[in-house]
């Protein structure tokens, strides 16, 4: 089966039919089945197998069959230029991790903020928390961007931040490693995990964990700054994860490292940006305002400084409304596609 959500193995709560029903589309949702994008081969872009996936929902459940790409960086374009050449665009639709509706021209494609609607469906433990830490950084899967900045604020990390660089895959890394610049992998991560507080040690990992209360129980959500690292995506893509919604969730000042383009996106969207340090440049160029913040010694002003912009940023994407109104772009898209 497709989507199993009618038998008991079906995990509704980590579902997009729970999604929609947090956004109160039940009833457009019975009009769907929601293909995951583990069931698919966008990796190996064996459209093939994926237009016969699509086929094979259709005739199971007469229903629209929605991909589901809307949870990691994918090269969505690239994708449906091949998959259309099997299957008719107009018998399914695509979501896409892109916050930018502008981004979305295809008729059968449309942001979905999935990261966002999760947050919002677990309990945030740490609304109205008191900051107890300086900077926060995490770094989970071993990315070049990552690393690379890891590597310059090392020198000024206190005992007072919260800092964990975790190191899974060489492979991974070197897969990150944009072309023409060269690194000795093994001197990059030899010294890998690290964290100024052993304790923290894959704590970020293990707090993704199911059978917890809450995904924003770690203790970098409790400092005054959150420098996010959020994945590379293709081009111009913007894909905001749970890393940088938990950190404006939790009322913390935000520093979005590593896509160029998000302080920006976020910006269009209603969210104040911390002009001073969060702004549009390239990671390499960005890394040197983030050496810049470690070095200073007044963090617990800049933030109650900040604090009405703060309290803005976490009173909006804690509510239902700014959701809805991120989910709103698909929603119409999906209901001019089904007539």
């Amino acid at each position: 089966m497709l989507e199993n959500y009618w038998s008991t193995n079906f995990v509704y709560d980590h579902s997009h039919r729970n999604h929609f029903d947090y956004v109160d589309q039940s009833t457009l949702s019975k009009h769907l089945c929601f293909v995951s994008d583990t069931m698919l081969k966008i990796h190996q872009m064996d459209v093939a197998h994926d237009a016969e996936l699509i086929h094979l929902c259709q005739t199971e459940t007469n229903r629209m069959p929605v991909l589901c790409l809307d949870s990691n960086p994918y090269d969505v374009e690239s994708y449906l230029s091949e998959l259309e050449k099997h299957v008719d665009p107009q018998t399914f639709f695509v979501f896409n991790p892109d916050i930018r509706q502008e981004q979305s021209t295809r008729s059968n494609l449309a942001p979905w903020p999935s990261w966002l609607i999760n947050q919002h469906l677990q309990k945030n433990m740490q609304v109205g928390q008191v900051k107890t830490h300086r900077i926060s950084f995490l770094s989970g899967i071993p990315r070049y961007h990552r690393i690379y900045l890891f590597r310059q604020i090392r020198p000024w990390i206190q005992h007072n931040d919260v800092v964990v660089v975790n190191c899974f895959s060489r492979e991974q890394f070197l897969n990150t490693v944009p072309r023409g610049i060269r690194v000795d992998a093994d001197s990059w991560l030899n010294d890998l995990p690290w964290s100024n507080k052993l304790e923290y040690i894959d704590t970020d990992q293990t707090c993704t964990n199911a059978n917890l209360p809450s995904l924003n129980q770690h203790p970098a959500y409790t400092a005054c700054v959150n420098i996010t690292g959020e994945t590379l995506g293709y081009g111009t893509q913007v894909l905001p994860s749970e890393k940088t919604w938990k950190a404006y969730r939790s009322g913390c000042l935000v520093v979005n490292y590593g896509i160029q383009d998000m302080p920006l996106a976020l910006k269009n969207l209603g969210i104040e940006i911390w002009k001073e340090y969060d702004t549009s440049q390239p990671a390499e160029v960005k890394c040197d305002k983030i050496v810049e913040l470690f070095q200073r010694d007044d963090i617990e002003q800049l933030y109650a400084k900040h604090r009405t912009m703060i309290e803005h940023n976490q009173n909006l994407i804690n509510s239902k409304s700014f959701v809805k109104k991120l989910a709103q772009p698909a929603i119409n898209k999906l209901q001019k596609h089904l007539r």
